[in-house]
């Protein structure tokens, strides 16, 4: 286990160095090191015990954020870049209380919490979507509206077309929604709704 030992108790430095330094409220590793100083460009050991609360209160937050972004996919874009902007707020909070500390919070921060190439794709996914926002929203109520009558549309396009190729199928419904019409076309040949036939790589479908 890390000790973290009171400046006073380090035999290592100078009484008038003690004194400064229980001022300034220093604390220092067994190694006599202060733990608010890089040592060789790495936080000092004994670091993360001394600071375990902050860290795991942080990386709390960080994780609820984190994954109410990362379970937004299906989401409005209106309602996904709100969920973005609010991660982006969080994390520029983080790097900003950090920095106001000092310079081990700050590298804890910027190399242990938070992801340099990640944060540039988060970034680069706001601004995508902050300057698209009503095209992508205009084709979402679309889609939307898509599958509110796919079923009927589908099975409705199935009885006109007997004998249809499975992947023929998708060249006449939006591309956006191919997934979901070769989920529904699985879920129905398991009921009995209609006959699937293995044909190559695809299959040959007719209605029941």
């Amino acid at each position: 286990m890390n000790k973290i030992v009171p400046a006073k108790s380090i035999p290592l430095y100078s009484p008038t160095q003690q004194s400064q330094s229980v001022q300034q409220n220093q604390t220092f590793n067994t190694f006599g090191e202060p733990l608010n100083q890089l040592v060789d460009g790495d936080l000092p050991w004994g670091w993360v015990t001394a600071n375990r609360a902050f860290i795991d209160k942080i990386q709390n937050e960080y994780s609820y954020f984190l994954t109410q972004w990362n379970t937004c996919n299906d989401r409005a874009p209106i309602e996904r870049l709100a969920i973005l902007k609010s991660l982006l707020r969080y994390i520029s909070d983080v790097q900003k209380l950090c920095a106001s500390k000092d310079e081990c919070y700050q590298l804890w921060c910027n190399e242990y919490l938070l992801n340099a190439k990640q944060l540039n794709e988060l970034q680069s996914e706001c601004k995508y979507l902050s300057e698209n926002i009503n095209t992508l929203q205009t084709d979402y109520q679309n889609k939307e509206k898509q599958l509110m009558t796919l079923d009927d549309d589908l099975y409705a396009f199935l009885l006109k077309h007997p004998g249809i190729i499975q992947k023929d199928i998708y060249n006449h419904f939006p591309y956006d929604i191919k997934g979901v019409i070769a989920d529904t076309l699985y879920a129905w040949d398991k009921t009995g709704k209609i006959k699937r036939t293995k044909s190559g790589n695809s299959y040959i479908i007719y209605t029941r």
